[in-house]
């Protein structure tokens, strides 16, 4: 009996240690997320090594139970796992798989482990907040080097200044973006959890952040993150009932972010584009019209678009399989006589709706939409704020964007859904308990 007491204490020590162990793990991976996939991967890697050392299967398959959320967005994956049965493109397939497993992994690891409290939830907030604001001052030091001392004002705007950390602009943005909100959530809402002197650098920060993202001129992104702050303060003066400082305030920050974004050259002309008519490609069945000259955004994604609704119309009910669908975005251009699109691009659907219709068909579009719509209404209902604020900002991103097809995408997403997803589930089960007198 001692030996077998001693063996329990072991065991139960064991299992406390990888239960510790599980928040600084997720503090890693916040804060090597904005960097070089590789970094970041070895910090899923460790955490879900930890997960698998921790042999509480029993609590962990009883907290999956309790989790439909979970259930839901794990959906999502499984459904692009279905394709690969009548894929034409098996080993594409099986690549599509592995850059999109976290959309399995998080929902799965997140929802099964011991609850984290809310101090240890704003913490890896701060933290992805912290690193985001490190990266963009990384990327926003080499390109006033560049343009000042190089003369190559290029690398201050879009997809070149993300490179310095190796991201791509919009996925940067769209840190940056969520860091602002959160920062912005907290100074409205949350105000009691900083003190005076961290509210002011609060305040400084999110402003620089509004700016660094508004550099990045991403369109969609930068229409994003106003809207939903405009939502915020709107919300926050009408509660407050002084809607004269809620207009002034939106008002002011109007006028911030547009002038930024014509003050901006990059932006400024990419927003010009958006909203002229006569920018447009001519898709016909007789000749190609697109080469010969550069196309922006909005007149290669309306082209993008009618050749993906092609696509569908054809495999409307299943679409062509996990692994077939850039292949028959091929097809489409070509039929299309897109060439600029056929012969010397590989463009995706640039919708992530319209992405998973074509892989996934009728089913795979539900699923997604359901798992944007399900969480959504749950965290509008019970306050989470935070989360309503991080399901837009994604969702919206996703009509101009194949937000899954890139790994910084599905990384961020699947992370940060399922921690305020779940989040939210511990405080419903907490008001059970106080409702049942625990």
């Amino acid at each position: 009996m001692p030996f077998v007491f001693k063996q329990h204490l072991y065991f139960e020590s064991s299992k406390a240690s990888y239960h510790t162990s599980f928040f600084p793990a997720l503090l890693l991976i916040v804060l090597t997320m904005p960097y070089a996939y590789a970094i970041s991967s070895i910090s899923v890697f460790i955490f879900a090594g930890l997960w698998l050392l921790d042999n509480s299967w029993s609590e962990k398959w009883n907290r999956l139970q309790q989790s439909p959320l979970a259930w839901l967005f794990m959906a999502v994956y499984l459904i692009e796992a279905i394709g690969l049965l009548y894929t034409s493109n098996l080993p594409e397939g099986l690549f599509i798989l592995q850059k999109k497993v976290l959309l399995f992994a998080f929902p799965l690891l997140l929802a099964t482990i011991p609850p984290f409290s809310e101090k240890q939830i704003k913490i890896l907030l701060a933290a992805f907040v912290v690193t985001c604001v490190a990266g963009s001052l990384v990327c926003l030091a080499q390109g006033l080097y560049h343009a000042l001392v190089l003369g190559h004002t290029k690398f201050l705007f879009y997809h070149q200044l993300a490179a310095f950390i190796d991201m791509q602009g919009i996925y940067l943005s769209l840190y940056t973006g969520f860091s602002a909100l959160i920062l912005v959530y907290y100074l409205l809402y949350q105000p009691s959890v900083m003190s005076a002197t961290v509210r002011k650098v609060a305040t400084v920060t999110s402003v620089y952040l509004i700016g660094f993202t508004v550099l990045l001129s991403i369109r969609t992104t930068l229409a994003a993150l106003l809207f939903l702050l405009v939502l915020l303060i709107a919300i926050y003066f009408y509660r407050k009932r002084q809607l004269l400082k809620g207009f002034l305030a939106i008002a002011g920050l109007i006028m911030f972010v547009t002038g930024s974004i014509f003050l901006n050259p990059v932006s400024s002309r990419k927003f010009r584009e958006a909203f002229d008519k006569k920018e447009t490609i001519p898709l016909n069945n007789q000749s190609d019209q697109s080469l010969g000259r550069g196309w922006g955004g909005k007149a290669l994604r309306f082209a993008i678009w009618q050749c993906t609704v092609d696509v569908i119309g054809n495999n409307f009910w299943l679409g062509v399989g996990t692994g077939s669908a850039q292949d028959a975005l091929q097809e489409g251009y070509r039929k299309r006589n897109f060439d600029f699109a056929y012969l010397y691009n590989s463009y995706n659907a640039h919708n992530q709706y319209l992405e998973t219709w074509i892989s996934a068909g009728i089913g795979g579009l539900a699923v997604l939409l359901l798992s944007f719509v399900v969480p959504l209404y749950m965290s509008f209902r019970t306050g989470n704020l935070l989360h309503v604020l991080l399901i837009l900002f994604f969702a919206i991103n996703c009509l101009t964007e194949s937000m899954f097809e890139r790994q910084k995408g599905v990384i961020f997403y699947a992370f940060f859904n399922s921690l305020l997803a779940f989040r939210l589930l511990r405080k419903q089960n907490l008001r059970r308990a106080d409702l049942a007198g625990i």
